[in-house]
């Protein structure tokens, strides 16, 4: 076999011996600038360590050429690519060394680098050898980041050609074995740029280089949806960018967070604006701003009159509890006294009027007949309106009324409707007031019914008034007149013992025979029994006693008969 004396040659020559497979090979031995086993890093170098074992064959490598090239199914970029033998003296094995690049115009094409060696003198790679003998480097920027790069066999000269190890005499051409391809996702540790790895920057997508965290829950401040409250989690369920932990809205999206009455609870889901949200005393999910009973729990609020207390608590259910004109906690609606204070509400008389406006104390002030704003157990004039109670006689009856003006209409000792002030006969039942003499006094007492006495004098006590009595100083309730001479029996009398009351009106014997025949012999009667009642015995009956002193009188200077009365 003639040798090669270039490499391009050996190559050549290479390609045109036989190949054999046998145990040799082509490795990735391990990669600079990954970040995980299949992950390699932006923004540092990336250097694709590739070890030659040549094991196993017998026979030392007089020549190879192998080719590299560096693609992405995804339009990743990189920098050129660049080939380095590693420092192992593969100029103690071959007289020539190359390295090939192939570039593609920006990394759209696939770049290829590719390394060839011969002997013309030197020994060759021993048989055993196995190490580090070809590295390729390059980069990707931060644009590169999720993209997809392959490192891959490829021909020492596009189009064509094949890797080829060539032995010489007795073993030929070997086609080597390769590891590849390797492929790897490209990823930017510091996708931020601050300088503090993704693995472990607070915040990996905001630059931040100082890593201030100040709720200390390993998020930093700048990306941290509640920089101030520690939630790891970072939940957000309204999604509007301010964390569950610290948004006054949790499920209602206000980025705002305006909160015009700062309660703590944002203006988009105030319950209560105006008021403080979180104060709610009986815990009824309506907050004591808007509570219609604060202090009682009634979530439905219900309020049937509408006068802003609900049912729960309305002191006075079916009127306006915010009208209490006089402050005493009683609504005017369900206040027995509404212009007057009195929270305790005593009704001493249960008439519905508390005591403290009663106008009328003991009594039902909602009865009044009259309509005059008095009730009728006070009014001085029940059936007739008076409001101002007028009463100039002071008797309890007011003027408006009165019966009997000037006087107590409330004395009535007949009991005949007429006060006594008034009544013509006070103390004789006379309802119908008749006075036939119009002097004043009622027939029904009037001792003179058709003569004016309005004095009503009566000397003798005889019920007759003097003005009509027949016997004004004798008492004869009778008023008999026997002999119709206008002066009554009773007071007939002008001289006792003028038994025949004759002209004469003097004692004689005619008398005396008079009274003896009325006595003896069924004589007249005498005309005045009191001129017959000689001796002044007040005897209505004529006996011998008044005979016999008027005898003794007549014939024995006896003491004469009484005066008359």
């Amino acid at each position: 076999m003639t040798k090669c004396s270039i490499l391009l040659l050996a190559a050549v020559c290479a390609f045109a011996m036989p190949a054999t497979t046998l145990p040799a090979s082509v490795s990735l031995d391990h990669v600079d600038g990954l970040y995980a086993p299949d992950t390699l890093t932006t923004g540092v170098p990336i250097v694709f360590h590739l070890r030659w074992t040549n094991t196993g064959i017998g026979a030392p490598l007089k020549g190879f050429t192998n080719g590299f090239k560096l693609h992405s199914t995804d339009g990743a970029l990189w920098t050129p690519i660049v080939g380095d033998t590693a420092a192992v003296g593969l100029g103690d094995f071959f007289d020539l060394i190359v390295s090939v690049n192939y570039y593609g115009v920006n990394g759209s094409a696939a770049d290829t680098v590719a390394l060839a060696a011969s002997v013309m003198q030197e020994p060759g790679m021993p048989d055993g050898f196995d190490a580090v003998t070809f590295m390729i480097s390059t980069e990707f920027d931060a644009g590169q980041m999720g993209k997809t790069v392959c490192l891959d066999s490829a021909s020492y000269f596009l189009p064509v050609g094949l890797w080829l190890w060539a032995y010489g005499t007795g073993v030929g051409n070997v086609v080597p074995d390769w590891s590849g391809p390797h492929c790897y996702t490209i990823f930017n540790p510091d996708v931020d740029g601050d300088g503090v790895d993704d693995a472990i920057d607070n915040c990996p997508g905001v630059y931040n280089p100082d890593q201030t965290d100040t709720d200390d829950d390993q998020i930093g401040d700048l990306c941290d949806n509640c920089p101030d409250d520690a939630n790891q989690d970072q939940a957000d369920g309204d999604e509007d960018t301010v964390g569950d932990v610290c948004d006054n809205c949790p499920a209602v999206a206000n980025a705002d967070q305006e909160d015009t009455d700062q309660d703590g609870v944002g203006d988009s889901c105030d319950v209560c604006p105006g008021h403080d949200d979180n104060v709610d005393t009986d815990s009824d999910t309506v907050p004591d701003g808007c509570d219609n009973c604060p202090t009682v729990a009634n979530s439905d609020q219900t309020d049937s009159d509408d006068d802003g207390f609900g049912d729960a608590c309305d002191v006075c259910p079916g009127h306006d509890d915010n009208v209490d004109t006089d402050s005493d906690t009683v609504p005017d609606g369900c206040d027995n006294c509404p212009t007057v204070a009195n929270t305790d509400q005593t009704d001493s008389d249960g008439d519905g009027f508390g005591d403290a406006c009663d106008i009328c104390p003991g009594h039902d002030d909602n009865i009044d007949t009259d309509s005059d704003t008095v009730p009728d157990g006070c009014d001085n004039c029940p059936t007739v309106a008076n409001t101002d109670q007028s009463d100039s006689d002071l008797d309890g009856v007011g003027d408006a009324c009165d019966i009997c003006p000037g006087h107590d209409d409330n004395v009535d000792t007949d009991g005949d409707n007429h006060p006594d002030g008034c009544d013509n006969c006070p103390t004789v039942f006379n309802t119908a007031q008749e006075d036939l003499d119009l002097d004043g006094v009622g027939d029904s007492c009037d001792n003179c019914l058709t003569t004016i006495n309005p004095n009503q004098e009566d000397i003798d006590a005889d019920a007759i008034g003097d003005s009509c009595d027949n016997c004004i100083n004798v008492s004869n309730p009778d008023q008999a007149d026997s002999d119709g001479d206008g002066v009554g029996d009773a007071c007939c009398c002008r001289t006792r013992g003028d038994v025949n009351h004759d002209d004469a009106s003097s004692i004689d014997i005619a008398d005396l025979v008079y009274l003896v025949d009325y006595m003896f012999a069924e004589g007249a009667e005498p005309s005045c029994f009191t001129e017959a009642d000689i001796n002044g015995d007040g005897n209505p009956t004529i006996e011998i006693g008044d005979l016999v002193h008027l005898v003794d009188y007549m014939f024995n200077d006896g003491p004469p008969p009484p005066d008359c009365p």
